[in-house]
């Protein structure tokens, strides 16, 4: 390569490739020796000097009057057009450049002007200048015409020369041997520069234009003469008229049509449509506009021209007329549609048929079917099955009148093959457009098979009293035909009354007629053997007959109250007794204690139907002996009743419930004195939803379920009532147990919850059973809790807020750091419980725990044992009240606090404490509040208590009254007030007994140290401590777990660690301090009466018996006191022990009328004390 002076080497990359490096380096270092070196990226060792100048060409042109070409060298360009035109090439400078003509345009001849020369600039002013030579400006004024008149017929053909000489005009293949036109003007003159017009006419007779395409020639000769052009010019002959078309194509739709006119021509093709229209509502004839025109050329289409679809609207019958021309003015026939839209179909309603069923066995052997329809004069068509208008076979066509049609008879036969069948009849009317929709149908089923019984109330079964028989057939019945004829029933019988159930009028239903056995009732008459024959027809009139006997007894078990027909539903306790409350469910506001409402679900009854308003001589009794019965003679005349009031003595719904079976236990009741037989056994005398209790806990969403443990349950969450009505029941030997809940049962806030069973903390729950309000009406019977921690706050159960609530036959033990039941307030809405039968005992905490820091109210502690407690046996704190509260009947004994502590730090007043014994408390015995009034102290026994027996603060303020036991130690009674003075603590209603009384002796006092283990207790009689103590089974209620000791005195407080030893508060049967102290009431002494005030309840006080109270069967739901016009156990001793055995006569006087308590006999029980541990 040369790198020397003024010369610069471009390399192509492809050259340097194979370049070593030795050749690279020096061409890099002999690129930067020069400054217009440029590096590139991707080719780095390319260098460039700049290119030469390079020049355009631009020539003028005129005259042209067509293509041609020209040259420069050997490159050739094509120009078009005249004015500039530059060339596609440019030329480096100094280049020579020599413009020729290449090719000529068509009949002219062009010069070039200054087309020669050296470049040195761009060059524009070369000229090329073209002339004629022949025939040119050649034009025609139609390409298409026709022979057929009224068409364009001629053409003219114009052109000029350039020469002068003559022309033909001829057919042929050339010239020389073509045929000159027979037409005027075909041959003639040429004069240079001179137009020339010749018409060729396709009519012109012997003319060679044939119908197609045609090729012309214009022939030229010079002077010379020479031919010098043969110019072809085509002229086509079109005879063909243009088509014209519709789309869709004219006829019926049922939907608005878009019309399109159509034209096709192809020849000269379509020029122009015209067209008319006109429409008329249907059923109107069609239409006739005037025909549309329009000229040759396509102009002047009257009275429209054609450019959109045209519309053929719903409802109406459209004629649409149209011609067309094409380019050779042919013009097509007006052609003419009609189009019938009818989108709509008759409206058409079968009003019947003279037999929906029919059988070739009955008198409803054939059917005719009558319609309406909304249009008259419509073609129609009845026919039998399909699925359309299209199919099916066809009974009956023609047209239809202006009121419809009637179907002449269309007989049985018709319908087959099948003869038990259901057919479709339908019935189709045409449109207007000729159309049919899906018609309207109706089903004619044939039936040649007399009606089978599918259920029946079954021969010779029993029939309840006011119930019906029926007869439930495989199809529905003629409700009309229905013949009760024979047998003693039909004149009782209420004629029948149809139900259904899989086909209508498909049950056929007898019951009793009102009236016919008991004024105003509808009872059947009682009878072993009642004999009903019945004949039932089908809708096709196939008939059968059943002849049954029934034995009809008044045994049936139905709810004494409608509204609370349930287990755990109540009614408002608001009649003049239990029986003849008014029905109304109750709503949870009552506020006269839990007896306010009555539990419905204990309330069973059965009507005597042989008994009117007599109840003379009639008992009942159910077969498991779960209810106390009764007669009750309704208002009005009519069948006495049989009434269930309440359970027996022990009987609860743990009774009452098949565990195994998830269901209740089926029972039969018995009536003596009547004749007629019991209803059989059954289970149905609830419809509660019986469901087990969940182990993993959860919610009670659903009113009225009763949840069951059938056995043992580990208990993982709290099971929380979230409805009313809600049931929670263990088997009797079945135990809930902690595994995680706490609480294990909780109430948040629902009304009627009942709870019953085994509970057991596990020692991890804090609370077993938690009712929180504001709620009430909650019943707890027969609920034993036991092995709960809780805290000084918390307690085995709970009431928060809760209102007339009743618990009873209650045991809570071993609550080890807590209460055995805890009743506390925040709201002032803690009022009208009722605590009966209840033991608490040996809990870390008190027994009863009072906490309020608003109110507590209207409180009824009755036959209250609470023994071996932590703290108090009754404990009142806070800061709130506790106010017109009775605490009766109880026995607070060897409790480490105080026996009943109504507290310092709240307010309380009104509060009667009536035969209580409270016995070796390690504080006081009672403990009056400071300033507290309007207190009652009636009867008790206070001893061995470990500061005072009575302790009134010196400013609480007593009513004291009866007969009261006190301890030796100093000063037993502190700072009553003067009318009951320490330290005699005498008053003159008050009779003291200061003698001896040790608590526990041999034969005296407080059996105590139980010599054996209670029958019902799985324990011995001492047992190490412990939580699977069997801390809850026994078999009274003054029976429970405490302290071991030496003596009385030492039993004292709760067994927490060693031996704990079963204990007895029952007492001996010898004569001693608290037994057999209290005589024979008598209303008509004062001081046997007790009136007691209620802050918040309705009722608004209470008057009792001190000395009595109610029986547990006394068929009237109020409180536990002697209210009068009931049967009263009397009270012989001091504290909650009243005997035990078979209630009896007492042997005391009855009260009767004149007192302030009337109308009351007195039992006691077979025994008083025991003779022995």
């Amino acid at each position: 390569m040369d790198l020397g002076k003024g010369s610069i080497q471009v390399f192509e990359e492809a050259n340097v490739r194979v370049a070593t490096r030795a050749t690279l380096a020096l061409l890099t270092t002999a690129l930067a020796l020069f400054s217009c070196v440029k590096d590139y990226p991707d080719s780095p060792f390319l260098a460039f000097t700049t290119p030469p100048v390079r020049y355009s060409i631009t020539v003028q042109v005129s005259g042209a009057s067509g293509s041609f070409s020209i040259a420069n060298g050997s490159d050739t360009f094509t120009i078009s057009g005249n004015g500039a035109h530059e060339l596609s090439k440019t030329y480096p400078s100094g280049s020579v450049f020599n413009i020729t003509i290449a090719t000529h345009p068509a009949g002219q001849n062009c010069t070039v002007g200054g087309g020669s020369n050296t470049l040195t600039a761009n060059v524009s002013n070369i000229t090329i200048t073209c002339t004629n030579t022949s025939i040119y400006n050649v034009t025609q004024n139609r390409s298409y015409i026709s022979a057929n008149p009224g068409a364009f017929n001629a053409v003219q053909i114009s052109f000029q020369s350039a020469y002068n000489g003559t022309y033909a005009i001829k057919s042929g293949p050339d010239c020389t041997s073509g045929t000159t036109y027979p037409d005027a003007a075909a041959t003639g003159a040429l004069t240079s520069g001179g137009t020339v017009n010749v018409t060729l006419n396709a009519t012109t007779g012997g003319t060679p234009l044939a119908a197609g395409p045609n090729t012309v020639l214009i022939c030229g000769t010079d002077t010379a003469p020479a031919l010098v052009d043969t110019i072809p010019v085509t002229v086509t002959v079109d005879n063909t008229p243009p088509v014209v078309s519709a789309s869709p194509g004219a006829g019926s739709y049922i939907a608005a049509q878009s019309v399109t006119i159509g034209c096709s021509d192809p020849g000269s093709g379509c020029v122009g449509t015209a067209y008319s229209s006109a429409n008329a509502v249907m059923p109107a004839a069609a239409p006739n506009p005037a025909d549309p025109t329009i000229n040759t050329d396509g102009t002047g289409a009257t009275p429209f021209a054609y450019s959109a679809p045209l519309p053929a609207g719903d409802g109406d019958i459209t004629t649409i007329e149209a011609i067309a021309v094409d380019g050779a003015g042919n013009r097509s026939a007006v052609q003419v549609y009609n189009f019938t839209v009818d989108s709509n179909y008759s409206n058409i309603s079968i009003t019947g048929a003279t037999n929906l069923y029919i059988s070739s066995a009955t008198a409803k052997n054939s059917t005719a079917i009558t319609w309406t329809s909304d249009r008259s004069n419509r073609p129609y068509i009845v026919m039998i099955g399909g699925t359309n208008c299209g199919d099916g076979t066809p009974i009956d066509t023609g047209t239809t009148g202006a009121g419809g049609h009637t179907t002449p008879a269309i007989p049985v036969a018709s319908f087959g093959p099948s003869t038990d069948q259901a057919y479709t009849v339908r019935v189709c009317e045409a449109n207007y457009a000729g159309s049919y929709d899906l018609g309207q149908t109706i089903v004619i089923t044939r039936d040649e098979t007399a009606p089978s019984l599918t259920a029946e109330t079954g021969n010779n079964s029993y029939v309840a009293h006011n119930n019906y028989v029926f007869f439930r057939f495989n199809e529905s019945l003629d409700t009309g035909a229905t013949v009760i004829a024979g047998g003693d029933l039909e004149n009782e019988d209420n004629g029948g009354l149809y139900a259904t159930n899989s086909f209508t009028d498909d049950e056929l239903r007898v019951g009793p007629q009102i009236g016919a056995h008991a004024a105003g009732m509808a009872i059947w008459a009682p009878g072993l053997s009642r004999a009903l024959d019945v004949t039932v027809a089908d809708l096709a009139g196939n008939t059968a007959t059943f002849n049954r006997s029934y034995l009809m007894r008044d045994g049936t078990v139905e709810p004494h109250y409608s509204n609370a027909a349930n287990w755990n539903f109540y009614v408002k306790n608001d009649g003049s007794n239990v029986m003849d409350a008014t029905n109304t469910a109750c709503a949870g506001t009552e506020s006269n204690f839990y007896y306010s409402c009555l539990h419905g679900g204990e309330f069973r009854k059965v009507k005597v139907l042989d008994k009117i308003d007599d109840c003379t001589g009639l008992t009942a009794a159910d077969s498991q002996s779960f209810f106390n019965w009764t007669c009750y003679d309704p208002p009005g005349a009519g069948p006495v009743e049989m009434v269930s009031t309440s359970m027996k003595p022990g009987v609860s719904l743990t009774k009452i419930i098949d565990f195994g079976g998830s269901a209740f236990l089926s029972n039969q009741v018995t009536v003596t004195g009547s004749s007629v037989p019991a209803a059989p056994a059954s289970t149905a005398w609830w419809n509660n939803t019986i469901q087990t209790l969940p182990a993993a806990g959860g919610s009670a969403l659903t009113a009225g379920v009763i949840y069951i443990a059938p056995a043992n349950v580990s208990l993982a969450a709290t099971f929380s009532v979230q409805a009313e009505n809600v049931a929670v029941v263990t088997a009797p030997t079945a135990t809930v147990r902690s595994a995680g809940a706490d609480p294990m049962i909780e109430n948040t806030g629902k009304l009627f919850s009942w709870i019953e069973g085994n509970f057991d903390g596990n020692v991890t729950a804090n609370a077993g059973i938690s009712l929180n309000g504001s709620s009430g009406f909650h019943r707890l019977e027969k609920v034993r809790v036991w092995n709960v921690v809780g805290n000084a706050a918390s307690g085995g159960i709970e009431l928060k807020n809760v209102t007339d609530s009743l618990l009873f036959d209650v045991r809570v033990a071993n609550v080890t750091n807590g209460n055995g039941i805890l009743i506390s307030d925040s709201t002032g809405q803690t009022s009208r419980n009722i605590i009966r039968r209840v033991s608490l005992y040996n809990n870390g905490g008190s027994g009863l725990s009072l906490q309020a820091s608003a109110a507590i109210s209207d409180l009824i502690v009755f036959d209250f044992y609470s023994s071996s407690n932590g703290g108090a046996g009754i404990d009142f704190q806070g800061t709130g009240s506790f106010r017109n509260s009775i605490i009766m009947n109880s026995t607070l004994v060897h409790n480490v606090g105080y026996g009943i502590n109504l507290g310092n730090t709240g307010n309380t007043d009104s509060i009667s404490l009536i035969n209580l014994a409270v016995v070796n408390s390690g504080q006081n015995g009672l403990y009056m509040t400071p300033g507290s009034v309007n207190h009652q102290i009636i009867d008790g026994a206070y001893v061995l208590n470990g500061v005072a027996e009575i302790n009134m603060n010196g400013s609480a303020s007593a009513y004291v009254s009866g007969l009261f036991v006190v301890g030796i130690i100093p000063a037993p009674c502190l700072n009553f007030n003067a009318d009951f003075s320490d330290p005699a603590c005498n008053a003159p209603e008050v009779t003291l007994d200061t003698s001896i009384f040790n608590g526990s002796t041999a034969a005296t006092g407080f059996i105590n140290h139980r010599g054996s283990a209670d029958p019902a207790n799985a324990s011995a009689p001492s047992a190490a401590y412990g939580p699977a103590m069997d801390w809850v089974n026994f078999n009274f209620p003054w029976r429970m777990w405490g302290k071991t000791g030496i003596n009385f005195n030492s039993y004292g407080g709760i067994c927490n660690v060693g031996t704990c030893r079963q204990l007895d508060y029952a007492l001996f049967s010898g004569a001693h301090q608290m037994h057999n102290r209290h005589g024979c009431p008598a209303a008509a002494v004062s001081q046997d009466v007790v009136n007691h005030n209620w802050a918040t309840a309705t009722s608004g006080s209470v008057t009792f018996l001190r000395h009595a109270y109610e029986t547990d069967t006394d068929n009237v739901w109020d409180l536990p006191f002697c209210l009068g016009n009931e049967t009263c156990f009397i009270n012989p001793n001091l504290g909650a022990y009243q005997g035990h055995g078979t209630p009896g006569p007492a042997g005391c006087p009855a009260i009767g009328t004149g007192g302030l308590i009337e109308n009351v006999n007195f039992q006691t029980f077979a025994n008083n004390g025991f003779v022995s541990p």
